[in-house]
Protein backbone atom coordinates (compact mmCIF):
# COMPACT_ATOMS: atom_id res chain seq x y z
CA UNK A 1 0.00 0.00 0.00
CA UNK A 2 1.54 3.66 -1.17
CA UNK A 3 1.75 5.88 1.88
CA UNK A 4 -0.56 8.02 0.89
CA UNK A 5 -3.19 5.72 1.06
CA UNK A 6 -5.54 4.85 3.63
CA UNK A 7 -8.14 2.45 4.53
CA UNK A 8 -11.81 4.37 5.59
CA UNK A 9 -15.07 3.68 6.17
CA UNK A 10 -17.49 2.49 3.55
CA UNK A 11 -19.21 6.36 3.17
CA UNK A 12 -16.13 8.28 2.56
CA UNK A 13 -18.55 11.49 3.52
CA UNK A 14 -19.90 9.51 7.13
CA UNK A 15 -15.89 9.17 7.91
CA UNK A 16 -14.99 12.51 6.96
CA UNK A 17 -18.21 14.30 9.36
CA UNK A 18 -17.15 11.64 11.53
CA UNK A 19 -13.70 12.82 12.48
CA UNK A 20 -14.30 16.40 11.48
CA UNK A 21 -17.32 16.82 13.69
CA UNK A 22 -15.53 19.92 15.35
CA UNK A 23 -14.10 21.93 12.16
CA UNK A 24 -16.46 24.57 10.65
CA UNK A 25 -15.04 23.79 7.13
CA UNK A 26 -16.16 20.24 7.39
CA UNK A 27 -19.05 20.50 4.97
CA UNK A 28 -16.92 22.58 1.98
CA UNK A 29 -14.44 20.29 2.31
CA UNK A 30 -16.56 17.28 1.47
CA UNK A 31 -18.35 19.04 -1.51
CA UNK A 32 -14.67 19.76 -2.36
CA UNK A 33 -13.43 16.48 -2.26
CA UNK A 34 -17.05 15.02 -4.03
CA UNK A 35 -16.57 17.31 -6.86
CA UNK A 36 -12.78 16.32 -7.39
CA UNK A 37 -13.94 12.90 -7.31
CA UNK A 38 -16.50 13.01 -9.62
CA UNK A 39 -14.94 15.00 -12.17
CA UNK A 40 -11.40 13.79 -12.66
CA UNK A 41 -10.37 11.44 -10.20
CA UNK A 42 -12.14 8.28 -10.85
CA UNK A 43 -9.44 5.87 -9.23
CA UNK A 44 -9.78 8.56 -5.72
CA UNK A 45 -6.23 8.58 -5.88
CA UNK A 46 -6.32 12.69 -4.81
CA UNK A 47 -9.29 12.09 -3.00
CA UNK A 48 -7.60 9.31 -1.02
CA UNK A 49 -4.54 11.39 -0.41
CA UNK A 50 -6.57 14.46 0.95
CA UNK A 51 -8.63 12.41 3.19
CA UNK A 52 -5.69 10.64 4.61
CA UNK A 53 -4.31 14.22 5.13
CA UNK A 54 -7.50 15.42 7.32
CA UNK A 55 -7.61 12.32 9.18
CA UNK A 56 -3.64 13.47 10.31
CA UNK A 57 -5.45 16.45 11.25
CA UNK A 58 -8.80 16.96 11.30
CA UNK A 59 -8.64 20.99 12.30
CA UNK A 60 -6.71 21.85 9.11
CA UNK A 61 -9.15 24.61 7.70
CA UNK A 62 -10.33 24.73 3.68
CA UNK A 63 -7.49 26.88 2.74
CA UNK A 64 -4.90 24.73 4.57
CA UNK A 65 -6.20 21.42 3.23
CA UNK A 66 -5.83 22.09 0.05
CA UNK A 67 -2.75 24.34 0.18
CA UNK A 68 -0.83 20.62 0.53
CA UNK A 69 0.59 20.13 -2.55
CA UNK A 70 0.04 16.46 -4.39
CA UNK A 71 2.24 14.26 -4.92
CA UNK A 72 4.08 14.46 -8.27
CA UNK A 73 2.68 10.49 -8.98
CA UNK A 74 -0.78 11.29 -8.22
CA UNK A 75 -1.09 14.65 -9.66
CA UNK A 76 -4.08 14.77 -12.73
CA UNK A 77 -3.17 14.86 -16.44
CA UNK A 78 -6.00 15.91 -18.42
CA UNK A 79 -4.24 14.34 -21.32
CA UNK A 80 -4.23 10.86 -19.81
CA UNK A 81 -7.53 11.11 -17.82
CA UNK A 82 -9.78 14.08 -18.91
CA UNK A 83 -13.02 14.94 -17.17
CA UNK A 84 -16.20 14.50 -19.17
CA UNK A 85 -16.06 18.39 -19.64
CA UNK A 86 -12.85 18.04 -21.30
CA UNK A 87 -13.88 15.54 -23.60
CA UNK A 88 -16.33 17.61 -24.88
CA UNK A 89 -14.33 20.30 -25.10
CA UNK A 90 -11.52 18.51 -27.04
CA UNK A 91 -14.73 17.28 -29.70
CA UNK A 92 -15.23 20.75 -30.79
CA UNK A 93 -12.14 21.25 -32.69
CA UNK A 94 -10.97 19.15 -35.94
CA UNK A 95 -10.21 15.52 -35.30
CA UNK A 96 -7.08 14.59 -34.60
CA UNK A 97 -6.33 18.36 -32.81
CA UNK A 98 -8.60 17.74 -29.73
CA UNK A 99 -6.55 16.81 -27.48
CA UNK A 100 -3.41 19.38 -28.46
CA UNK A 101 -6.21 22.18 -27.94
CA UNK A 102 -6.76 20.76 -24.80
CA UNK A 103 -2.82 20.60 -23.97
CA UNK A 104 -2.26 24.56 -25.24
CA UNK A 105 -5.46 25.29 -22.84
CA UNK A 106 -4.13 24.27 -19.80
CA UNK A 107 -1.07 25.55 -20.19
CA UNK A 108 -2.63 28.85 -21.20
CA UNK A 109 -4.58 28.72 -18.52
CA UNK A 110 -1.43 28.00 -15.68
CA UNK A 111 0.52 30.65 -17.34
CA UNK A 112 -1.96 33.57 -16.43
CA UNK A 113 -2.86 32.15 -13.20
CA UNK A 114 -0.04 30.42 -11.81
CA UNK A 115 -2.55 28.01 -10.08
CA UNK A 116 -1.67 24.62 -10.08
CA UNK A 117 -3.60 23.22 -6.59
CA UNK A 118 -7.20 21.45 -6.79
CA UNK A 119 -9.24 24.22 -4.37
CA UNK A 120 -12.34 24.27 -5.49
CA UNK A 121 -12.26 27.98 -6.32
CA UNK A 122 -9.44 26.97 -8.43
CA UNK A 123 -11.10 24.50 -10.41
CA UNK A 124 -14.27 26.75 -11.01
CA UNK A 125 -11.96 29.29 -12.57
CA UNK A 126 -10.57 26.56 -15.24
CA UNK A 127 -13.47 25.57 -16.51
CA UNK A 128 -14.89 29.17 -16.52
CA UNK A 129 -11.44 29.14 -18.93
CA UNK A 130 -12.34 26.37 -20.72
CA UNK A 131 -15.94 27.80 -21.67
CA UNK A 132 -14.50 30.97 -22.47
CA UNK A 133 -12.41 29.59 -25.02
CA UNK A 134 -14.81 26.97 -26.34
CA UNK A 135 -16.98 30.22 -26.91
CA UNK A 136 -14.26 32.22 -28.34
CA UNK A 137 -14.99 34.60 -26.21
CA UNK A 138 -11.61 35.32 -25.50
CA UNK A 139 -8.34 35.34 -27.69
CA UNK A 140 -6.81 32.11 -27.05
CA UNK A 141 -10.51 30.31 -28.09
CA UNK A 142 -10.39 32.82 -31.34
CA UNK A 143 -6.82 31.87 -32.23
CA UNK A 144 -7.34 27.87 -31.82
CA UNK A 145 -10.30 28.52 -34.25
CA UNK A 146 -7.84 30.07 -36.61
CA UNK A 147 -5.94 27.36 -36.13
CA UNK A 148 -8.80 24.39 -36.64
CA UNK A 149 -9.66 26.34 -39.61
CA UNK A 150 -5.75 26.04 -41.35
CA UNK A 151 -5.81 22.26 -39.72
CA UNK A 152 -8.89 20.71 -41.16
CA UNK A 153 -8.92 23.13 -44.55
CA UNK A 154 -5.69 23.55 -46.06
CA UNK A 155 -4.98 19.92 -47.21
CA UNK A 156 -1.72 19.51 -45.36
CA UNK A 157 -0.19 16.72 -43.57
CA UNK A 158 0.15 18.54 -39.92
CA UNK A 159 1.56 17.07 -37.19
CA UNK A 160 -0.19 18.67 -34.70
CA UNK A 161 1.49 17.52 -31.81
CA UNK A 162 4.65 17.83 -33.15
CA UNK A 163 4.00 21.96 -33.02
CA UNK A 164 3.89 24.22 -29.96
CA UNK A 165 0.75 26.79 -29.90
CA UNK A 166 3.15 29.51 -31.38
CA UNK A 167 4.59 27.28 -34.36
CA UNK A 168 0.72 26.17 -35.42
CA UNK A 169 -0.67 30.02 -35.14
CA UNK A 170 2.09 31.46 -37.47
CA UNK A 171 1.56 28.49 -40.14
CA UNK A 172 -2.26 28.81 -39.93
CA UNK A 173 -1.84 33.15 -39.68
CA UNK A 174 0.23 32.55 -43.36
CA UNK A 175 -1.87 29.87 -44.71
CA UNK A 176 -5.41 32.41 -43.50
CA UNK A 177 -3.12 35.35 -45.48
CA UNK A 178 -2.58 32.98 -48.34
CA UNK A 179 -6.07 32.41 -49.04
CA UNK A 180 -7.13 36.05 -48.46
CA UNK A 181 -5.29 37.24 -51.77
CA UNK A 182 -5.67 33.75 -53.69
CA UNK A 183 -7.77 34.88 -56.57
CA UNK A 184 -8.03 36.64 -60.35
CA UNK A 185 -8.45 39.71 -58.97
CA UNK A 186 -9.76 42.65 -56.90
CA UNK A 187 -13.36 42.25 -58.53
CA UNK A 188 -16.57 40.21 -57.85
CA UNK A 189 -18.16 38.90 -61.48
CA UNK A 190 -21.62 38.39 -59.74
CA UNK A 191 -23.70 39.63 -58.54
CA UNK A 192 -26.78 37.61 -56.44
CA UNK A 193 -28.75 39.72 -54.67
CA UNK A 194 -30.92 37.76 -51.43
CA UNK A 195 -32.08 40.78 -49.62
CA UNK A 196 -32.02 44.98 -50.40
CA UNK A 197 -31.30 47.18 -51.79
CA UNK A 198 -34.37 48.14 -49.77
CA UNK A 199 -34.80 47.39 -46.24
CA UNK A 200 -37.38 46.92 -43.47
CA UNK A 201 -36.26 47.17 -39.98
CA UNK A 202 -37.42 44.03 -37.97
CA UNK A 203 -38.23 45.92 -34.85
CA UNK A 204 -39.96 49.06 -36.06
CA UNK A 205 -41.43 47.04 -39.44
CA UNK A 206 -40.60 50.26 -41.38
CA UNK A 207 -38.16 50.80 -44.02
CA UNK A 208 -34.90 52.25 -43.32
CA UNK A 209 -33.63 54.58 -45.24
CA UNK A 210 -29.76 54.68 -44.07
CA UNK A 211 -29.50 51.34 -45.40
CA UNK A 212 -30.78 51.89 -49.13
CA UNK A 213 -28.41 50.68 -51.61
CA UNK A 214 -27.15 48.08 -49.33
CA UNK A 215 -27.16 44.56 -50.36
CA UNK A 216 -27.02 40.79 -48.66
CA UNK A 217 -25.27 38.65 -51.81
CA UNK A 218 -24.28 35.18 -52.21
CA UNK A 219 -21.36 34.40 -53.15
CA UNK A 220 -19.97 31.45 -55.39
CA UNK A 221 -17.24 30.07 -57.61
CA UNK A 222 -14.30 32.27 -58.55
CA UNK A 223 -15.89 35.55 -56.33
CA UNK A 224 -15.43 33.57 -53.36
CA UNK A 225 -11.17 34.72 -53.34
CA UNK A 226 -12.49 38.14 -53.64
CA UNK A 227 -14.35 38.04 -50.81
CA UNK A 228 -11.40 36.04 -49.35
CA UNK A 229 -8.75 39.15 -50.33
CA UNK A 230 -11.23 41.97 -49.63
CA UNK A 231 -12.44 40.56 -46.20
CA UNK A 232 -8.60 39.21 -45.34
CA UNK A 233 -10.81 35.38 -44.51
CA UNK A 234 -10.24 32.26 -45.60
CA UNK A 235 -13.57 31.59 -47.30
CA UNK A 236 -11.81 30.88 -51.22
CA UNK A 237 -10.86 27.16 -49.54
CA UNK A 238 -14.87 26.97 -48.99
CA UNK A 239 -15.07 26.85 -52.93
CA UNK A 240 -15.23 22.85 -53.35
CA UNK A 241 -17.75 22.75 -50.59
CA UNK A 242 -19.85 25.54 -52.23
CA UNK A 243 -20.00 23.62 -55.88
CA UNK A 244 -21.24 20.43 -53.77
CA UNK A 245 -23.75 22.77 -52.68
CA UNK A 246 -22.45 21.54 -49.20
CA UNK A 247 -22.70 24.91 -47.78
CA UNK A 248 -23.32 28.47 -48.84
CA UNK A 249 -21.27 31.92 -48.07
CA UNK A 250 -23.36 35.34 -48.37
CA UNK A 251 -21.94 39.24 -48.15
CA UNK A 252 -23.57 41.92 -46.45
CA UNK A 253 -22.25 44.75 -49.21
CA UNK A 254 -22.15 48.32 -49.38
CA UNK A 255 -23.87 50.48 -52.02
CA UNK A 256 -20.13 50.34 -53.60
CA UNK A 257 -20.67 46.29 -53.40
CA UNK A 258 -17.79 46.17 -50.92
CA UNK A 259 -18.42 43.68 -48.25
CA UNK A 260 -18.30 44.17 -44.46
CA UNK A 261 -19.88 40.87 -42.99
CA UNK A 262 -19.00 36.95 -44.71
CA UNK A 263 -21.65 34.55 -43.81
CA UNK A 264 -21.82 30.68 -43.73
CA UNK A 265 -25.02 28.86 -43.74
CA UNK A 266 -26.49 25.94 -43.74
CA UNK A 267 -27.16 24.70 -47.69
CA UNK A 268 -31.14 25.30 -46.25
CA UNK A 269 -30.15 28.84 -44.84
CA UNK A 270 -31.50 27.14 -41.79
CA UNK A 271 -28.66 27.24 -39.85
CA UNK A 272 -26.01 30.06 -39.68
CA UNK A 273 -22.77 28.38 -39.23
CA UNK A 274 -19.97 31.67 -38.82
CA UNK A 275 -20.52 35.36 -38.92
CA UNK A 276 -17.98 37.49 -39.24
CA UNK A 277 -16.69 40.92 -39.80
CA UNK A 278 -13.46 41.80 -41.69
CA UNK A 279 -10.18 39.28 -40.60
CA UNK A 280 -12.87 37.46 -38.55
CA UNK A 281 -13.63 40.00 -36.36
CA UNK A 282 -16.88 40.81 -34.52
CA UNK A 283 -19.44 42.42 -37.21
CA UNK A 284 -20.43 46.11 -35.87
CA UNK A 285 -23.51 46.81 -33.99
CA UNK A 286 -25.34 48.41 -37.47
CA UNK A 287 -23.78 45.37 -39.72
CA UNK A 288 -26.05 42.87 -36.74
CA UNK A 289 -28.86 44.76 -37.42
CA UNK A 290 -28.77 44.26 -40.85
CA UNK A 291 -28.22 40.84 -40.73
CA UNK A 292 -30.69 40.28 -38.37
CA UNK A 293 -33.37 42.21 -40.88
CA UNK A 294 -32.51 39.32 -43.34
CA UNK A 295 -32.97 37.03 -41.41
CA UNK A 296 -35.90 37.92 -40.03
CA UNK A 297 -37.35 38.86 -43.66
CA UNK A 298 -37.54 34.61 -44.09
CA UNK A 299 -40.57 34.83 -41.95
CA UNK A 300 -39.71 31.75 -39.58
CA UNK A 301 -37.30 30.19 -37.70
CA UNK A 302 -33.45 30.20 -38.15
CA UNK A 303 -30.99 29.02 -35.50
CA UNK A 304 -27.19 29.58 -34.91
CA UNK A 305 -24.67 26.91 -35.54
CA UNK A 306 -25.81 23.31 -33.74
CA UNK A 307 -22.36 22.70 -32.99
CA UNK A 308 -22.28 26.34 -30.62
CA UNK A 309 -25.83 25.04 -29.31
CA UNK A 310 -22.96 22.96 -26.32
CA UNK A 311 -23.04 25.55 -23.51
CA UNK A 312 -26.75 25.33 -23.44
CA UNK A 313 -26.86 21.79 -22.48
CA UNK A 314 -27.06 21.92 -18.34
CA UNK A 315 -25.00 19.15 -18.36
CA UNK A 316 -22.08 21.44 -19.59
CA UNK A 317 -22.93 24.88 -17.55
CA UNK A 318 -19.41 26.14 -16.42
CA UNK A 319 -18.81 25.71 -13.65
CA UNK A 320 -18.60 29.59 -12.22
CA UNK A 321 -22.18 30.31 -12.78
CA UNK A 322 -24.16 31.64 -9.79
CA UNK A 323 -27.69 30.84 -9.04
CA UNK A 324 -29.13 33.37 -10.94
CA UNK A 325 -27.59 32.13 -14.26
CA UNK A 326 -28.23 28.44 -13.25
CA UNK A 327 -32.04 29.60 -13.50
CA UNK A 328 -31.64 30.73 -16.97
CA UNK A 329 -30.37 28.01 -18.06
CA UNK A 330 -33.18 26.28 -16.66
CA UNK A 331 -35.83 28.91 -18.46
CA UNK A 332 -34.18 27.65 -21.75
CA UNK A 333 -34.65 24.21 -21.21
CA UNK A 334 -37.19 22.94 -23.90
CA UNK A 335 -37.11 26.28 -25.49
CA UNK A 336 -35.63 28.78 -27.92
CA UNK A 337 -33.50 32.00 -27.37
CA UNK A 338 -33.23 34.43 -30.10
CA UNK A 339 -29.73 36.39 -30.04
CA UNK A 340 -28.95 39.58 -31.65
CA UNK A 341 -29.05 38.51 -35.09
CA UNK A 342 -32.21 37.03 -34.66
CA UNK A 343 -30.98 33.67 -34.80
CA UNK A 344 -32.60 31.18 -32.06
CA UNK A 345 -30.63 28.44 -30.28
CA UNK A 346 -32.06 25.26 -28.95
CA UNK A 347 -31.19 24.00 -25.78
CA UNK A 348 -30.86 20.65 -26.34
CA UNK A 349 -34.28 18.72 -25.25
CA UNK A 350 -32.94 15.42 -24.69
CA UNK A 351 -33.94 12.78 -22.66
CA UNK A 352 -30.39 12.49 -20.48
CA UNK A 353 -31.33 14.85 -17.99
CA UNK A 354 -30.57 13.75 -14.41
CA UNK A 355 -33.24 15.32 -12.26
CA UNK A 356 -31.82 14.50 -8.96
CA UNK A 357 -28.52 15.85 -10.27
CA UNK A 358 -29.79 19.13 -11.15
CA UNK A 359 -31.53 20.11 -7.58
CA UNK A 360 -28.75 18.51 -5.68
CA UNK A 361 -26.99 20.71 -7.64
CA UNK A 362 -28.91 24.19 -7.19
CA UNK A 363 -28.85 23.22 -3.20
CA UNK A 364 -25.02 22.95 -3.05
CA UNK A 365 -24.42 26.30 -5.23
CA UNK A 366 -27.19 27.96 -2.59
CA UNK A 367 -25.51 26.89 0.09
CA UNK A 368 -22.18 28.28 -1.17
CA UNK A 369 -24.00 31.49 -1.81
CA UNK A 370 -25.74 31.50 1.61
CA UNK A 371 -23.11 30.09 3.66
CA UNK A 372 -25.69 27.50 4.72
CA UNK A 373 -28.95 26.28 4.18
CA UNK A 374 -31.12 28.71 4.93
CA UNK A 375 -33.52 29.11 2.30
CA UNK A 376 -33.81 32.63 0.80
CA UNK A 377 -32.40 34.47 -2.39
CA UNK A 378 -32.24 33.02 -6.00
CA UNK A 379 -32.88 29.63 -5.01
CA UNK A 380 -36.52 30.32 -3.89
CA UNK A 381 -37.33 31.02 -7.39
CA UNK A 382 -35.63 27.41 -8.65
CA UNK A 383 -38.50 25.14 -8.03
CA UNK A 384 -41.03 26.63 -10.47
CA UNK A 385 -38.36 26.67 -13.24
CA UNK A 386 -37.63 23.29 -12.96
CA UNK A 387 -41.57 22.22 -12.66
CA UNK A 388 -41.98 24.93 -16.01
CA UNK A 389 -38.96 22.96 -17.68
CA UNK A 390 -40.09 19.67 -16.97
CA UNK A 391 -43.65 20.60 -18.16
CA UNK A 392 -42.09 21.80 -21.40
CA UNK A 393 -40.60 18.43 -22.12
CA UNK A 394 -43.22 16.45 -21.91
CA UNK A 395 -45.71 14.36 -19.17
CA UNK A 396 -42.25 11.52 -18.93
CA UNK A 397 -40.09 13.94 -17.47
CA UNK A 398 -43.09 15.58 -14.95
CA UNK A 399 -43.32 12.07 -13.57
CA UNK A 400 -39.55 11.70 -13.39
CA UNK A 401 -39.40 15.06 -11.49
CA UNK A 402 -42.38 14.20 -8.95
CA UNK A 403 -40.41 10.86 -8.65
CA UNK A 404 -37.32 12.13 -7.72
CA UNK A 405 -38.71 15.39 -5.53
CA UNK A 406 -40.03 12.25 -3.13
CA UNK A 407 -36.65 10.48 -3.28
CA UNK A 408 -34.81 14.02 -2.23
CA UNK A 409 -37.73 14.78 0.51
CA UNK A 410 -37.09 10.84 1.85
CA UNK A 411 -33.25 11.28 1.59
CA UNK A 412 -33.08 14.72 3.64
CA UNK A 413 -36.29 13.81 5.76
CA UNK A 414 -34.32 10.78 7.21
CA UNK A 415 -31.44 13.31 8.30
CA UNK A 416 -33.73 15.50 9.74
CA UNK A 417 -35.07 13.50 12.32
CA UNK A 418 -32.07 12.05 13.33
CA UNK A 419 -31.12 14.84 14.40
CA UNK A 420 -34.55 16.77 15.23
CA UNK A 421 -34.72 17.86 18.47
CA UNK A 422 -38.63 19.49 19.70
CA UNK A 423 -38.43 20.12 23.56
CA UNK A 424 -41.49 19.22 24.97
CA UNK A 425 -43.60 21.10 27.82
CA UNK A 426 -43.45 19.62 30.98
CA UNK A 427 -45.44 16.75 31.73
CA UNK A 428 -48.64 17.01 33.64
CA UNK A 429 -47.80 16.15 37.51
CA UNK A 430 -50.40 13.68 38.54
CA UNK A 431 -49.57 15.23 42.23
CA UNK A 432 -51.29 18.60 40.55
CA UNK A 433 -54.71 16.63 39.71
CA UNK A 434 -57.32 15.82 42.08
CA UNK A 435 -57.84 12.61 40.48
CA UNK A 436 -56.66 9.78 37.57
CA UNK A 437 -59.46 10.63 35.23
CA UNK A 438 -58.58 14.71 35.02
CA UNK A 439 -55.06 13.29 35.09
CA UNK A 440 -55.74 11.60 31.79
CA UNK A 441 -57.44 14.06 30.31
CA UNK A 442 -55.14 16.88 30.95
CA UNK A 443 -52.15 14.41 29.74
CA UNK A 444 -54.19 13.62 26.15
CA UNK A 445 -54.36 17.67 25.52
CA UNK A 446 -50.59 17.93 26.53
CA UNK A 447 -50.47 15.53 24.18
CA UNK A 448 -52.71 17.18 21.70
CA UNK A 449 -51.01 20.27 21.98
CA UNK A 450 -47.32 19.30 22.00
CA UNK A 451 -47.80 17.55 18.36
CA UNK A 452 -49.66 20.63 17.23
CA UNK A 453 -46.54 22.98 18.14
CA UNK A 454 -44.13 20.62 17.12
CA UNK A 455 -45.76 20.26 13.74
CA UNK A 456 -45.81 24.21 13.53
CA UNK A 457 -42.31 24.50 14.54
CA UNK A 458 -41.20 21.80 12.44
CA UNK A 459 -43.21 23.17 9.33
CA UNK A 460 -41.59 26.27 10.13
CA UNK A 461 -38.17 24.72 10.05
CA UNK A 462 -38.78 22.86 6.63
CA UNK A 463 -39.91 26.20 5.30
CA UNK A 464 -36.70 28.19 5.96
CA UNK A 465 -34.00 25.18 5.71
CA UNK A 466 -33.19 24.82 1.42
CA UNK A 467 -33.46 20.96 0.61
CA UNK A 468 -36.86 20.32 2.47
CA UNK A 469 -38.35 23.71 1.43
CA UNK A 470 -37.50 23.88 -2.39
CA UNK A 471 -39.34 20.19 -2.12
CA UNK A 472 -42.18 21.45 -0.80
CA UNK A 473 -42.46 24.58 -3.37
CA UNK A 474 -42.15 22.39 -6.27
CA UNK A 475 -44.61 20.09 -5.42
CA UNK A 476 -47.18 22.52 -4.28
CA UNK A 477 -46.72 24.13 -7.64
CA UNK A 478 -47.17 21.27 -9.16
CA UNK A 479 -50.11 20.46 -7.92
CA UNK A 480 -51.04 23.37 -8.78
CA UNK A 481 -50.52 22.75 -12.12
CA UNK A 482 -52.35 19.53 -11.82
CA UNK A 483 -55.56 20.33 -10.00
CA UNK A 484 -55.66 23.72 -12.54
CA UNK A 485 -54.65 22.77 -15.71
CA UNK A 486 -54.60 18.92 -15.71
CA UNK A 487 -53.60 17.65 -19.14
CA UNK A 488 -53.71 21.36 -20.42
CA UNK A 489 -51.16 22.43 -18.37
CA UNK A 490 -48.05 22.17 -21.15
CA UNK A 491 -50.42 24.09 -23.57
CA UNK A 492 -51.37 26.93 -21.21
CA UNK A 493 -47.59 26.95 -20.47
CA UNK A 494 -46.73 27.25 -24.26
CA UNK A 495 -49.26 29.87 -24.91
CA UNK A 496 -47.87 31.94 -22.18
CA UNK A 497 -44.21 31.39 -23.30
CA UNK A 498 -45.07 32.93 -27.35
CA UNK A 499 -46.79 35.75 -25.46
Amino acid sequence: MNWYKTIIAADTNDYLMSIGKDNSDIEKIIYTLQNMQREFDPRKRILNFYVNEFRKNPFLSFEELFKIPLPQKIKRNPLVNPSPREVTFMNLYTRGMGPWALRVSVEKWRQETGLTTYEEENINRYYGFLSSTATRANNLGIMLHTISDWYGRSGERIDINGLTYQQALDRALKWHAEMAVKGEGKYYKNKIIVHGPKWINPDTGEEEKQWEGWTMQEVKDDDLAVEGNKMNNCVSSYKREVEEENTRIFSLRDPNNEPHVTIETSPDIKYFLQIYGNSNSEPKDIYKEMTKAWVKSFGDDRYINPDEMYYNEWGDMPYHYHLEEMNGVIDRIGTTQGNEYGLLTHSKQSDDYNIEDMIEELLRQSEREMGGSDYRGDITYSPEKLVDAMVRLGSDHVDKLKEDLYLINDKYEEDFFKYWNYEYPNYPNPDDYEDDKEHEEAVEKWQEESLEAESEEMAEYRGQHAPLAFVDDALKYLKVLEEKWGKEALKYLKSIEEK
